[in-house]
């Protein structure tokens, strides 16, 4: 037994009373520091009488789900998702705030391309804007209305593109532009970069196999100019995509849509033309408002006479009990309300008349979700303790059954109990995944959010490409088993915003959403920006599918491929060698061999059995004929509302169009209130990260100094470049670029990526070397953009579409 000496004892006690002192103080700190962040939020959760709700989209971002896995709290932490906003989210805030008689206006920032998404998002956001219009006429006889301003510096700076963001502007009331500012109303734009010399240059072959002609996402490494499918394809893309948004322009503006199509012929417009100051018979009828600054733009939203004369009498009572003067009066002309149109939309500076600011307070959309989420949550939960802990930041601590999985994607509310929900003993109550309170024996939709590439999976934490997310189908497909199992589940939607990805993994979800359907279970699909290839063939296992007309989605084809660079090495003096025990088709995915005649074979079954496993899926599915699905097929790429006209798709709309389809397809009541509907899996975040995010961690503060990684010159186009490339790809091209310019191989790989992709990212080095070669930037730009083929064809046989991907997502 250790003989304990009195020093050492001594030691011992007073390091025990420092550490005990210690934690106290922590422990103190950490409450003070919470209830003071508390009396924060409470005083920020009271909106005023009146204000003006404010989406700045330079800086907030529209994101279709935020992650969702076991390391997303350390996101939210770090502060990378706090200028994210679900797309869900903000059109139910939008709608919401239409029917709150306190929101006086609605005043939206609109610049940066990159925050908006694609054409689907953009229209689904539009939709959340009539809605708000809607909601606004409906307000009962004599209450205030509200208008809603789009304000932008300049719809396109100096030539560039600002067509998306000028078709979302349209849908305000009205639109307002700086001065100096242009309307870069361009239209659309692919651009393919094609690598085939230079990879000729490397000594690397490409060796693809594709389903068929009109599959293209190999053409940029097997090609040197666009085939006649890939063209055509492409073209009829681009013009039904344009044409939707002139068609959406000249509706929301209601001018003649020739004009719309004259203005972009003339584009990009000064600001005095497209405003229709001096015109000279370009445009008829202006496609601007006015011409303002933001500071003009923010003054002419005013607070109602009844409010002023409030105000500025208790700020009279406020000074006499003071015993200070009161500031005289100044006389001036009527005040304009935030739900009239000033003349011009050209206001004088507000004057402070009785010590009162007219100009009505702005409320940022992210502090509206927060505060009516909550208030929603308190009045679900009632009185009591449960009551008062959900309405404030320590909600948290409530067991997940009082809160969880309480989102509203669509509405939510009491009804009698449906007829459609089938299963086990199951429910949503008894498993957390709605609030009792809000529950109560209801029927109950589920939104099931599908974002990212599909891989088979599993996938560990910290396992994918940071920033990306991928569809885990193994993990999805036991979450919606689970989903079966719950009896008061009648329908479930759900909201596919994949270009695809592994085959395999797209079977696995075909066969949980088939299992769903078995099981009694409403199945619906929502399609967002893309739901092309492997989103597709998971779709069809819907009992309907909606898309918005500006989806991305088709794509019915297979692809699968590698990179050959042996001769490559062998010029750096590194000869690969192998050694096989069994099937020769050992190394028929290795990158330093080329298929021999017997393994072209084998893969040419291999392609056949999936696509025509995928083309009988799609007959069945929509209950078409084989031949038809066929003619569809072949990886052509179709819009939403060419789908629709194909039959590919059923419906065009949105996400709350979905759970109405939902509903009615499951027997359940129309109305909103009669149903619950709820976001599955539910997330479960820790109190802490709910404490910080809800105290304002991080949320609404000033965008990052450089908020775009974009490319000069690529805000208009389709960029196959480092826009859309993780960055563990760019780092090991970088790396191996650094490497061989001395004249030294690369370092071995990073661990997160691919034998394949390692192989491709030494291009950017080997061309760096030859004389005429591009420069080492040029193709490490090159090599990054490998990752969208080489992510998911590494090792297997892929559904996807890097086309359709990329035009959803860098289009405009």
């Amino acid at each position: 037994m250790e003989k304990v000496t009195p020093a050492l004892a001594s030691v011992r006690k007073g390091v025990g009373r420092g550490l005990a002192f210690l934690g106290a103080g922590a422990v103190v700190s950490s409450l003070a520091l919470a209830a003071a962040r508390y009396q924060a939020l409470k005083a920020d959760r009271q909106l005023p009488d009146e204000f003006v709700l404010e989406v700045d989209l330079e800086r907030l971002e529209l994101t279709e789900a935020l992650p969702s896995g076991p390391l997303a709290p350390l996101e939210l932490l770090r502060g990378g998702a706090n200028r994210k906003v679900e797309l869900r989210r903000a059109v139910a805030a939008l709608e919401r705030a239409g029917k709150d008689g306190r929101v006086r206006g609605l005043l939206g920032h609109l610049g940066r391309r990159e925050s908006l998404g694609g054409l689907a998002m953009v229209q689904e956001l539009r939709g959340g804007l009539s809605a708000f219009r809607q909601a606004v006429d409906a307000r009962p006889k004599g209450a205030a209305g509200a208008v809603s301003v789009a304000y932008a510096p300049s719809f396109g700076e100096a030539g560039s593109n600002g067509t998306l963001q000028y078709y979302l502007a349209s849908a305000f009331d009205r639109v307002v532009m700086q001065p100096t500012g242009t309307l870069g109303l361009l239209g659309l734009q692919s651009q393919t970069l094609f690598l085939r010399d230079a990879l000729d240059k490397a000594k690397v072959s490409p060796v693809f196999f594709t389903r068929e002609d009109y599959k293209t996402a190999a053409h940029m490494f097997t090609q040197r100019a666009y085939t006649p499918q890939h063209r055509d394809n492409t073209l009829a893309l681009l013009q039904d995509m344009a044409g939707q948004m002139w068609a959406g322009i000249a509706s929301s503006r209601g001018v003649p849509l020739d004009q719309v199509q004259r203005a972009v012929a003339a584009a990009p417009l000064p600001a005095p033309l497209a405003a229709g100051i001096g015109a000279s018979g370009t445009l008829s009828v202006p496609l601007l408002d006015g011409l303002q600054y933001k500071d003009e733009v923010i003054a002419s939203f005013q607070k109602s006479e009844q409010l002023l004369a409030k105000q500025r009498k208790e700020a009279a009572a406020a000074l006499t009990a003071s015993g200070a003067a009161a500031p005289p009066a100044k006389s001036s002309g009527a005040s304009s309300s935030a739900g009239s149109k000033p003349a011009a939309w050209s206001l004088p500076p507000p004057e402070h008349e009785g010590g009162v600011d007219p100009r009505l307070p702005r409320v940022p959309l992210t502090k509206y979700m927060l505060v009516s989420e909550l208030a929603e949550a308190a009045k679900a939960q009632g009185s009591g303790a449960a009551g008062w802990l959900a309405s404030t930041p320590w909600r948290g601590l409530l067991p997940a059954s009082w809160l969880e999985g309480g989102g509203d994607a669509a509405g939510a509310g009491a009804g009698p109990t449906g007829t459609g929900a089938v299963g086990g003993a199951v429910t949503a109550e008894s498993a957390g995944w709605v609030p009792k309170a809000l529950g109560r024996g209801k029927p109950k939709v589920a939104v099931v959010h599908c974002v990212g590439a599909i891989v088979q999976g599993p996938v560990s934490p910290g396992e994918s490409p940071p920033g990306q997310q991928v569809i885990d189908a193994s993990r999805l497909a036991a979450e919606l088993e689970r989903l079966g199992d719950a009896r008061d589940v009648a329908a479930v939607v759900v909201r596919v915003s994949s270009p695809g990805g592994s085959a395999l993994g797209s079977d696995t979800l075909h066969r949980a959403l088939s299992r769903l359907r078995a099981r009694g279970k409403a199945v619906v699909i929502s399609c967002g920006d893309v739901a092309a290839s492997g989103g597709m063939f998971m779709a069809v296992a819907g009992d309907r599918i909606l898309a918005q007309p500006g989806t991305i989605t088709g794509s019915i084809g297979v692809i699968t491929g590698k990179f050959n660079v042996r001769a490559l090495l062998e010029d750096y003096g590194v000869n690969p060698a192998s050694l096989e025990a069994g099937s020769p088709n050992l190394d028929l995915l290795s990158p330093f061999t080329h298929p021999n005649e017997q393994q072209v074979a084998t893969i040419n079954t291999l392609m056949d059995n999936i696509y025509n496993d995928f083309l009988g899926k799609v007959a069945a599915g929509r209950r078409m004929s084989a031949e038809a699905v066929r003619g569809l097929a072949g990886g052509r790429v179709y819009t939403g509302k060419q789908a629709h006209d194909v039959g590919l798709v059923d419906e065009l709309g949105g996400l709350r169009e979905a759970v109405a389809a939902a509903r009615k397809l499951a027997g359940l009541p129309e109305e909103e209130d009669k149903s619950v509907v709820f976001d599955y899996p539910p997330r479960r975040v820790p109190v802490l990260v709910r404490l910080l995010r809800a105290a304002g961690s991080g949320s609404g503060g000033a965008p990052d100094a450089n908020p775009s990684d974009v490319p000069p010159g690529s805000s208009s186009s389709t960029s196959t470049s480092l826009s859309s490339s993780p960055a563990w790809l760019e780092g090991a091209a970088a790396a191996a670029a650094s490497a061989l310019m001395g004249a030294a191989l690369p370092a071995a790989p990073a661990a997160s990526a691919s034998p394949t992709a390692a192989a491709i990212a030494s291009v950017a080095a080997a061309g760096s070397a030859m004389p005429g070669g591009a420069s080492v930037r040029q193709l490490a730009d090159a090599a990054a953009a490998v990752v969208g083929t080489v992510a998911m064809l590494d090792g297997q046989v892929a559904a996807y579409s890097a086309e359709a991907d990329l035009l959803a997502r860098g289009l405009m």
